[in-house]
């Protein structure tokens, strides 16, 4: 298949069922996806977990197929090439695949606490965990605020980005004052 001449005629012809259309297809364009999802998931996470660029490649493809590939009816070659095209929406269902992921609550040493001095008056009532809470936000907003610890030092321990620290005591900051009436 030849560049972005060819790519609107190549989309028909795999619309209306031209198995050879899907072999050019795949044999020109594959590489492309598979090193988007690739880039993709390292970018966000250190390590992709075995098998999940065959699994977002396969969600790509069913992305195209799905509706009667109404995706690849929208594809449009006077705005884009092929190429482009599929990295972007396949950038996106890697990112998607991401966001899917269950969200795991980062296992601390048990014995960092062991060093920290103990208080002489009667410990005030812990604020956290709260039910309201996902198990993430509480644990942030426990290292805040009953260890008294500072958004550098949570993300260190917690191995981090200090963006997400501050993103986890923001969103439980907004549900936290959700659940205040508006009178109070």
């Amino acid at each position: 298949m030849a560049r972005t001449g060819d790519d609107g005629a190549t989309v028909r012809k795999m619309l209306d069922g031209h198995d050879e259309a899907w072999t050019v297809f795949m044999e020109n364009n594959a590489s492309v996806i598979t090193r988007t999802i690739r880039m993709t998931l390292k970018k966000y996470t250190r390590h992709p977990e075995p098998g999940e660029v065959e699994d977002v490649f396969q969600d790509v493809m069913l992305r195209l197929l799905a509706d009667g590939g109404r995706l690849l009816k929208a594809f449009d070659p006077g705005r884009a090439s092929l190429r482009t095209w599929l990295a972007v929406i396949a950038r996106s269902t890697a990112l998607d695949s991401l966001r899917r992921r269950p969200a795991h609550e980062v296992k601390m040493a048990e014995d960092w606490l062991e060093n920290v001095p103990a208080e002489e008056e009667a410990a005030p009532e812990r604020l956290f965990p709260h039910p309201a809470l996902s198990a993430r936000q509480n644990q942030v907003m426990r290292l805040i605020f009953d260890h008294d610890l500072g958004v550098a030092e949570i993300s260190k321990l917690l191995s981090v980005a200090e963006q997400t620290v501050r993103s986890l005591k923001h969103q439980a900051i907004l549900r936290l004052r959700g659940l205040t009436p508006a009178w109070a």
